[in-house]
């Protein structure tokens, strides 16, 4: 079982093509890319057989009509896919370089960049104290930053972090 939740960025990356075999069964989420949480609208991918069993267990309502129009419609505009996909991976950029300005060392994908530190915690206070929510992780310690949604937020950021004093390690 594959969880693709955050492959939409970058689907040619994705092991759906390789699901008709038996055994793999890929998992896919449609609010990360889309936008639309609480839609209740996710996928599955898997060899026929297990799918028409899964159809069978969900029986014909497990998605309401408006989820379904709304899937369609953003599933198939595959234009509005091809600007997102490039302003995210535009701002994944942008971010990962803001951070290594501080001295991080950000790994991640068009959707959030991840910092492995020891300091997570205080770094963590810093941002919450300019009311910027990031995403801890404590083994091994680490925070997930979303993409900023306007200029004013990425400014906001910034300033959080140019003002972040690292405690020293004992």
């Amino acid at each position: 079982v594959v969880d693709e939740a955050f492959m939409d960025p970058t689907p040619n990356a994705s092991l759906t093509p390789m699901t008709g075999r038996d055994g793999l069964i890929v998992l896919r989420s449609f609010g990360k890319f889309f936008g639309c949480p609480g839609a209740r609208l996710g996928f599955v991918a898997a060899w026929p057989a297990l799918l028409r069993k899964l159809n069978e267990l969900a029986g014909p309502w497990a998605v309401s009509g408006p989820a379904r129009w709304v899937g369609q419609q953003a599933l198939s505009d595959r234009t509005w896919h091809d600007q997102t996909r490039a302003l995210l991976e535009q701002g994944s950029r942008r971010l990962a370089g803001m951070l290594q300005q501080q001295g991080l060392s950000p790994t991640g994908t068009p959707l959030f960049q991840s910092v492995l530190t020891e300091q997570a915690a205080s770094l963590e206070q810093q941002l919450l104290n300019q009311l910027i929510l990031v995403r801890r992780f404590n083994h091994p310690p680490r925070l997930r930053f979303g993409l900023p949604g306007t200029e004013e937020d990425w400014k906001r950021l910034e300033e959080a972090l140019a003002a972040w004093q690292p405690p020293l390690l004992p």
